[in-house]
């Protein structure tokens, strides 16, 4: 285990400055979250981000590298749940840039929760400031609510990001329609609702870990992140096409995500749009039992070293 507050401090002490992630409190941090790969170099930095910190990692592989994969996690985890996805990416050729959205793991803000998703967008243009010159070419890969924030990035700055990877993406949750009823009718006497441990991934030692043992993991969903992603979706139907390629990779059995919505509606956004459904596939694509994260990897590769 390691202390939450003893690494926040020893982080904010170096400001915005990275530091070595075999270091101090942080050692403790990777060897939690098996972050423990045969790299040349893994920094993490708490970055300013107008009213947040942002904790930020960046892993750069040892020997010949064909780019950087800056990679989002979805709502409700953080960067360290993201190993095994890390771990493949760096065994492919590409190193990683990785954060903890606002409200989620080490960073600050209201657990969970955000008035606008805009902050969540805005946080990913700091990061990539702050890494704007690690190895190019540079691609985005979100998972769930990460997908959401890649796409509005893309389709807001579609220079920055040239193609994405987006893994089971949000943009309407699984029975919406019920979701913002509720949400309108309740949302005036709620602050929060307990969270419910869905089983959307078949890694039972996943779902253990996120529930029992996990520090960062957080208990309830507040009711201004649901009203924050409704808003979000409205406006993101406004949003212009852009000219950029992606992949989306999605589970049949996905039961977070309105998948027969959303597929539709991110072909309409952009140019280029690959769709790779799996079978039986639930939401957590990418910490899955082995064989299903290989299902959910065979697409992948291949775009991403497309045009290298």
């Amino acid at each position: 285990m390691f202390n939450v507050d003893e690494l926040l401090r020893w982080l904010d002490e170096n400001g915005n400055t990275e530091v070595a992630a075999t270091d101090g409190h942080a050692a403790h941090y990777r060897q939690f979250y098996g972050l423990t790969f045969p790299v040349s170099t893994h920094t993490m930095v708490l970055l300013d981000a107008g009213p947040f910190r942002i904790f930020a990692q960046h892993f750069a592989r040892r020997g010949r590298r064909l780019g950087t994969v800056f990679l989002l996690h979805g709502y409700l985890d953080h960067s360290g749940l993201q190993a095994p996805t890390i771990d493949r990416l760096l065994d492919i050729g590409f190193d990683v840039v990785t954060f903890d959205h606002p409200g989620h793991g080490l960073s600050t803000g209201d657990r969970a929760s955000i008035d606008n998703f805009d902050a969540y967008v805005e946080c990913l243009t700091r990061v990539h400031s702050h890494y704007r010159d690690v190895i190019a070419p540079h691609v985005v890969m979100g998972h769930s609510l990460g997908g959401a924030i890649s796409m509005t990035h893309m389709l807001k700055h579609p220079a920055m990001f040239p193609k994405a990877v987006l893994v089971a993406p949000l943009f309407r949750p699984k029975a919406w329609r019920i979701i913002r009823t509720v949400h309108r009718v309740g949302g005036r006497f709620l602050k929060a609702q307990p969270r419910l441990w869905r089983d959307n991934t078949r890694d039972h030692h996943f779902r253990h870990f996120i529930k029992e043992v996990d520090p960062l993991s957080p208990r309830a969903i507040p009711v201004e992140w649901v009203g924050a992603m409704f808003e979000w979706a409205s406006t993101f139907e406004t949003l212009p096409r852009v000219d950029a390629s992606v992949l989306v990779v999605q589970g049949t059995d996905d039961g977070t995500v309105d998948w027969r919505a959303n597929l539709p509606m991110i072909r309409s956004k952009f140019a280029r749009v690959r769709i790779h459904m799996i079978h039986e596939g639930r939401h957590h694509l990418l910490n899955e039992l082995d064989e299903w994260r290989s299902i959910a990897w065979e697409p992948i590769e291949p775009f991403l070293r497309e045009h290298l």
